[in-house]
């Protein structure tokens, strides 16, 4: 099976610790140097799933030290013409947003007008949810 890239893309204003699990596998666990803004999220880390994967695909973020700003994950398409371009899958792309297991409501108190498209995780917080995904398109032979 052919792999596609993904990249967490997101913000911190300082040196962060994060453990990354994807469809049940720590897919990364260390440090992210302080990058990326509100208006210029950037890759915060990369890692590669099969092509075929598809569907609500459960993922959490802990952070252990600092803090993060996740807002997508932008994944590849390595059976286009151009592999390096990256798209994001879907427009309502977090189902079942929790933050320390407590239901995230995207019109709390404090979220302005990011709602879902930023979800801000501190020191000490774990943040699940469903991230739908959608298969790449694999040609017949």
């Amino acid at each position: 099976m052919a792999n596609r890239q993904v990249k967490f893309m997101g913000y911190t204003d300082t040196e962060t610790n994060a453990s990354f699990v994807f469809n049940g596998v720590t897919v990364f666990d260390g440090s992210i140097s302080a990058s990326g803004s509100k208006d210029t999220p950037v890759e915060l880390f990369s890692f590669d799933v099969d092509q075929t994967l598809s569907g609500n695909i459960p993922m959490s973020i802990t952070v252990t030290n600092g803090n993060i700003s996740f807002t997508n994950l932008t994944f590849n398409y390595t059976t286009t013409k151009d592999p390096t371009t990256f798209t994001n899958n879907e427009l309502n792309d977090k189902l079942d947003i929790t933050l320390d297991n407590e239901p995230y409501l995207i019109n709390r108190v404090g979220n302005g007008d990011d709602g879902a498209w930023h979800v801000n995780v501190s020191n000490n917080q774990t943040l699940n949810c469903n991230y739908v995904t959608s298969a790449t398109f694999v040609p017949s032979p």
